[in-house]
């Protein structure tokens, strides 16, 4: 079995502008930015309450044709309550057909990782190449996760008047400023009043349902694969290395020391050098 590897890196700039466009599907639209940095077809979905723009300093550093959508619930893609995995797989299938996306090296972070995952797994023919950021197949839903989500379903928005008192708010149950400062990329004001940009009852039930979390167990895709995980992140665990092989036996792993959840917001520079170093492998 492979083990996670140390690297050095070192940064590489590309200075982009980045096109905010939409894609028509069957059931909604998903809001995408796309960056014209190359040929090779670049997919990267963000995690739970993140959105497209949260990756614009690293895809405007990567070598490719690069679309980020928000995915369904978030940023400004339309709100649905069905939201699982098997529906954002089918997204993101929509999504590469309509921009002549197929194949595409599949980039996840966190919830984004599990959908990169099953649309290898379901789909390889879509799946040029997968990067899968702190996370593994069938983990277990972060305790962390579970009071971010129960820390902003207890609060009335519309009693607030400002951002900072919302934030006061927010900390009584979520300690750490960098977790929410992130949380708080999620609201904006509607006729006045602050509300969730999210869907949070649908994210909500998504998260209570992904507790059950299961992986298809005949299936694996043997292409080539990158597993990131962050040194100080719990989200992917050494007991987790054998389910990575079996599922993905052609994976490298990698660890970003120092790094926690969110390595490409902790660790930019490694993860800008990891992607590019994958694509030129990728050919």
């Amino acid at each position: 079995m492979n083990h996670f590897k140390l690297c050095i890196f070192c940064k590489i700039n590309v200075n982009r502008q980045s096109q905010q466009t939409t894609v028509s599907q069957e059931k909604m639209k998903l809001n995408f930015r796309e960056y014209a940095q190359g040929e090779t077809n670049i997919i990267i979905l963000h995690g739970l309450l993140g959105s497209a723009r949260n990756w614009h300093s690293i895809a405007s550093n990567i070598a490719g044709r690069i679309l980020i959508p928000d995915m369904r619930n978030h940023g400004d893609s339309p709100h649905s309550m069905q939201h699982d995995t098997a529906d954002m797989v089918l997204d993101i299938i929509e999504l590469q057909e309509s921009m002549r996306a197929r194949p595409a090296i599949i980039i996840g972070h966190s919830m984004g990782g599990l959908v990169a995952m099953q649309l290898a797994l379901t789909h390889p023919e879509n799946v040029k190449g997968l990067i899968v950021i702190d996370i593994a197949p069938g983990s277990i839903p972060s305790k962390t996760v579970a009071a971010v989500l129960s820390a902003m379903r207890g609060l009335k928005l519309q009693e607030f008047t400002s951002k900072q008192e919302i934030d006061m708010a927010l900390s009584a149950t979520i300690q750490e400023r960098g977790i929410r400062q992130f949380v708080m990329t999620n609201l904006r004001r509607h006729e006045g009043d602050f509300q969730w940009r999210v869907n949070l009852e649908a994210l909500c039930g998504y998260f209570e349902k992904s507790r059950k979390r299961q992986v298809l167990e005949t299936a694996d895709y043997g292409g080539h694969s990158l597993f990131i995980r962050g040194g100080r992140s719990n989200y992917v665990r050494d007991a987790d290395f054998d389910r990575i092989q079996k599922h993905f036996p052609g994976a490298d792993l990698l660890t970003v020391e120092g790094a926690g959840h969110w390595v490409h917001a902790d660790a930019p520079t490694e993860i800008i050098k990891a992607v590019n170093d994958f694509i030129q492998e990728s050919g």
